[in-house]
Protein backbone atom coordinates (compact mmCIF):
# COMPACT_ATOMS: atom_id res chain seq x y z
CA UNK A 1 0.00 0.00 0.00
CA UNK A 2 1.02 3.36 -0.88
CA UNK A 3 0.68 4.51 2.39
CA UNK A 4 0.68 1.40 5.13
CA UNK A 5 3.80 0.33 3.72
CA UNK A 6 3.65 -3.77 4.32
CA UNK A 7 2.64 -6.53 2.74
CA UNK A 8 -0.59 -7.76 5.18
CA UNK A 9 -2.05 -7.25 8.59
CA UNK A 10 -4.33 -9.21 11.20
CA UNK A 11 -8.03 -9.99 10.45
CA UNK A 12 -8.45 -8.30 14.04
CA UNK A 13 -7.84 -4.46 14.04
CA UNK A 14 -8.01 -1.94 16.68
CA UNK A 15 -6.93 1.27 15.11
CA UNK A 16 -6.93 4.60 17.24
CA UNK A 17 -5.93 8.63 15.97
CA UNK A 18 -2.62 9.07 18.20
CA UNK A 19 0.22 7.34 17.12
CA UNK A 20 1.47 7.07 20.76
CA UNK A 21 -1.70 5.61 21.49
CA UNK A 22 -1.16 2.73 19.34
CA UNK A 23 2.27 2.37 21.33
CA UNK A 24 0.27 1.92 24.12
CA UNK A 25 -1.60 -0.47 22.80
CA UNK A 26 0.78 -2.28 21.43
CA UNK A 27 2.74 -2.50 24.75
CA UNK A 28 -0.68 -4.73 25.54
CA UNK A 29 0.13 -7.42 22.93
CA UNK A 30 3.01 -10.25 23.09
CA UNK A 31 6.30 -9.62 21.05
CA UNK A 32 4.64 -6.76 19.21
CA UNK A 33 6.44 -6.19 15.92
CA UNK A 34 6.53 -2.32 14.40
CA UNK A 35 5.33 -3.09 10.53
CA UNK A 36 4.93 0.51 9.21
CA UNK A 37 5.86 3.60 10.23
CA UNK A 38 4.90 5.51 6.95
CA UNK A 39 3.99 9.36 7.80
CA UNK A 40 4.28 8.19 11.53
CA UNK A 41 0.93 5.99 10.85
CA UNK A 42 2.51 3.12 13.20
CA UNK A 43 1.30 0.33 12.66
CA UNK A 44 2.75 -3.21 15.00
CA UNK A 45 1.09 -7.05 14.73
CA UNK A 46 1.37 -9.27 17.88
CA UNK A 47 -0.65 -11.57 19.49
CA UNK A 48 -2.79 -11.39 22.22
CA UNK A 49 -4.70 -14.53 24.04
CA UNK A 50 -3.24 -16.87 21.23
CA UNK A 51 -4.80 -14.46 18.73
CA UNK A 52 -2.61 -11.92 16.38
CA UNK A 53 -4.03 -8.03 16.53
CA UNK A 54 -2.65 -5.26 14.61
CA UNK A 55 -3.07 -2.04 15.96
CA UNK A 56 -2.85 1.02 13.68
CA UNK A 57 -2.67 4.54 13.20
CA UNK A 58 -5.36 6.55 11.65
CA UNK A 59 -4.52 10.01 12.25
CA UNK A 60 -6.69 12.53 13.09
CA UNK A 61 -9.95 13.52 11.21
CA UNK A 62 -11.98 11.22 8.25
CA UNK A 63 -9.83 12.24 5.53
CA UNK A 64 -6.72 10.40 6.84
CA UNK A 65 -8.88 7.86 8.28
CA UNK A 66 -10.23 6.88 5.14
CA UNK A 67 -7.02 6.30 3.40
CA UNK A 68 -5.77 3.86 6.24
CA UNK A 69 -8.86 1.89 6.19
CA UNK A 70 -9.62 1.23 3.01
CA UNK A 71 -5.58 -0.15 3.06
CA UNK A 72 -5.84 -2.20 6.21
CA UNK A 73 -9.00 -3.70 4.61
CA UNK A 74 -7.37 -4.36 1.31
CA UNK A 75 -4.20 -5.95 3.87
CA UNK A 76 -6.48 -8.30 5.21
CA UNK A 77 -8.55 -6.59 7.85
CA UNK A 78 -12.31 -7.86 8.57
CA UNK A 79 -12.76 -6.74 12.47
CA UNK A 80 -11.69 -3.35 13.06
CA UNK A 81 -12.32 -1.35 16.69
CA UNK A 82 -11.31 2.38 17.17
CA UNK A 83 -10.25 3.08 20.67
CA UNK A 84 -10.06 6.49 20.95
CA UNK A 85 -11.06 9.48 23.00
CA UNK A 86 -14.67 12.14 22.33
CA UNK A 87 -16.09 15.35 23.82
CA UNK A 88 -18.89 14.69 25.75
CA UNK A 89 -22.54 16.99 24.36
CA UNK A 90 -24.40 16.17 27.88
CA UNK A 91 -24.08 17.01 31.15
CA UNK A 92 -24.85 13.81 32.17
CA UNK A 93 -21.55 12.30 30.49
CA UNK A 94 -18.73 12.81 32.99
CA UNK A 95 -15.14 13.15 31.61
CA UNK A 96 -13.68 9.55 32.30
CA UNK A 97 -17.06 7.99 31.34
CA UNK A 98 -16.41 5.67 27.89
CA UNK A 99 -18.96 6.02 24.98
CA UNK A 100 -19.91 2.87 22.79
CA UNK A 101 -21.41 4.40 19.62
CA UNK A 102 -24.12 2.57 17.76
CA UNK A 103 -24.45 5.30 15.11
CA UNK A 104 -22.02 8.17 14.13
CA UNK A 105 -23.84 11.20 12.23
CA UNK A 106 -21.69 12.21 9.47
CA UNK A 107 -20.98 16.47 9.91
CA UNK A 108 -17.63 15.53 7.76
CA UNK A 109 -17.07 16.06 4.31
CA UNK A 110 -15.25 12.78 3.89
CA UNK A 111 -18.20 10.23 5.01
CA UNK A 112 -20.65 12.31 3.33
CA UNK A 113 -18.84 12.25 -0.45
CA UNK A 114 -18.72 8.11 0.19
CA UNK A 115 -22.41 8.38 0.91
CA UNK A 116 -23.41 10.01 -2.39
CA UNK A 117 -22.00 6.82 -3.82
CA UNK A 118 -22.72 4.39 -2.01
CA UNK A 119 -26.15 3.93 -0.26
CA UNK A 120 -24.75 2.45 3.52
CA UNK A 121 -25.60 3.54 6.66
CA UNK A 122 -22.91 4.71 9.32
CA UNK A 123 -24.28 2.43 11.96
CA UNK A 124 -21.36 0.22 14.15
CA UNK A 125 -21.50 -3.47 14.20
CA UNK A 126 -24.06 -4.63 16.57
CA UNK A 127 -22.29 -8.04 16.93
CA UNK A 128 -19.61 -6.20 18.10
CA UNK A 129 -21.18 -3.76 20.21
CA UNK A 130 -23.00 -6.79 21.87
CA UNK A 131 -19.67 -8.49 23.41
CA UNK A 132 -18.19 -5.24 24.20
CA UNK A 133 -21.20 -4.39 26.43
CA UNK A 134 -20.52 -7.89 28.15
CA UNK A 135 -16.71 -6.56 29.09
CA UNK A 136 -17.86 -3.09 30.22
CA UNK A 137 -20.86 -4.28 32.39
CA UNK A 138 -18.78 -3.44 35.35
CA UNK A 139 -17.98 -0.06 34.34
CA UNK A 140 -20.02 3.20 33.35
CA UNK A 141 -20.44 3.54 29.90
CA UNK A 142 -23.38 5.19 27.55
CA UNK A 143 -24.44 3.88 24.31
CA UNK A 144 -26.28 5.45 21.26
CA UNK A 145 -25.58 7.83 18.52
CA UNK A 146 -22.40 10.50 18.55
CA UNK A 147 -21.74 13.07 15.59
CA UNK A 148 -18.73 12.74 13.77
CA UNK A 149 -16.85 16.29 12.89
CA UNK A 150 -14.26 17.74 10.57
CA UNK A 151 -13.59 20.59 13.68
CA UNK A 152 -12.31 20.36 16.81
CA UNK A 153 -12.90 23.51 18.31
CA UNK A 154 -15.99 24.57 16.25
CA UNK A 155 -18.43 21.84 16.61
CA UNK A 156 -22.45 22.16 15.04
CA UNK A 157 -24.54 22.05 18.84
CA UNK A 158 -26.50 19.06 18.73
CA UNK A 159 -28.63 17.58 21.94
CA UNK A 160 -29.26 14.27 20.02
CA UNK A 161 -26.23 12.76 20.48
CA UNK A 162 -23.54 11.68 23.43
CA UNK A 163 -20.44 12.51 22.35
CA UNK A 164 -18.12 14.19 19.33
CA UNK A 165 -15.43 12.62 17.38
CA UNK A 166 -13.20 12.95 14.45
CA UNK A 167 -13.41 9.07 12.63
CA UNK A 168 -15.80 6.94 14.07
CA UNK A 169 -18.33 7.69 10.72
CA UNK A 170 -15.91 7.15 7.96
CA UNK A 171 -14.95 3.73 9.80
CA UNK A 172 -18.23 2.64 10.17
CA UNK A 173 -19.19 3.56 6.62
CA UNK A 174 -16.17 2.20 4.96
CA UNK A 175 -16.38 -1.18 6.99
CA UNK A 176 -20.21 -1.35 5.84
CA UNK A 177 -19.24 -1.00 2.25
CA UNK A 178 -16.33 -3.22 1.96
CA UNK A 179 -18.29 -6.22 4.23
CA UNK A 180 -16.47 -5.69 7.46
CA UNK A 181 -17.24 -5.26 10.77
CA UNK A 182 -16.46 -2.00 12.58
CA UNK A 183 -17.52 0.10 15.85
CA UNK A 184 -15.63 1.75 18.39
CA UNK A 185 -15.49 2.58 22.53
CA UNK A 186 -14.16 6.08 23.30
CA UNK A 187 -12.92 7.54 27.05
CA UNK A 188 -14.85 10.85 27.53
CA UNK A 189 -11.84 13.48 27.76
CA UNK A 190 -13.77 16.85 27.93
CA UNK A 191 -17.27 18.51 27.02
CA UNK A 192 -17.86 20.12 24.05
CA UNK A 193 -18.20 23.84 24.23
CA UNK A 194 -16.30 23.66 27.61
CA UNK A 195 -12.75 25.18 28.50
CA UNK A 196 -10.76 23.38 29.15
CA UNK A 197 -11.57 21.41 25.97
CA UNK A 198 -9.49 18.13 27.04
CA UNK A 199 -8.57 16.79 30.90
CA UNK A 200 -5.90 14.36 31.36
CA UNK A 201 -5.72 13.03 34.28
CA UNK A 202 -5.76 9.78 35.94
CA UNK A 203 -9.58 8.86 35.40
CA UNK A 204 -9.25 9.16 32.13
CA UNK A 205 -6.18 7.11 31.74
CA UNK A 206 -7.73 4.50 33.59
CA UNK A 207 -11.00 4.18 30.98
CA UNK A 208 -8.60 4.16 28.39
CA UNK A 209 -6.85 1.37 29.57
CA UNK A 210 -9.70 -0.35 30.43
CA UNK A 211 -11.28 0.40 27.02
CA UNK A 212 -8.02 -1.23 25.42
CA UNK A 213 -8.39 -4.08 27.61
CA UNK A 214 -12.33 -4.63 26.22
CA UNK A 215 -11.41 -4.17 22.53
CA UNK A 216 -8.82 -6.68 22.48
CA UNK A 217 -11.18 -9.36 24.57
CA UNK A 218 -13.81 -8.44 21.85
CA UNK A 219 -11.68 -9.03 19.15
CA UNK A 220 -10.25 -12.62 20.53
CA UNK A 221 -14.11 -13.41 21.45
CA UNK A 222 -15.46 -12.69 17.75
CA UNK A 223 -15.79 -15.16 14.42
CA UNK A 224 -14.62 -13.32 11.51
Amino acid sequence: MYHIKCSRVSERVIVCGDPFRTKKIASFLEDPKLINENRCLLTYIGIYKDKEITVSTTGMGTPSAAIVIEELIKLGAKIIIRVGTTGSAREDIEVGDIIIPTLAIPLDGTTNTYLKKFKVDTKANEEIIKIIKEFLKDYRYHIGPICTSDVFYLEEERKDVLSYDMECSIIFTIANIRNCKAAAILTVNGKAWNEPRIIENDKVNESINISIKAALDTLVNLKN
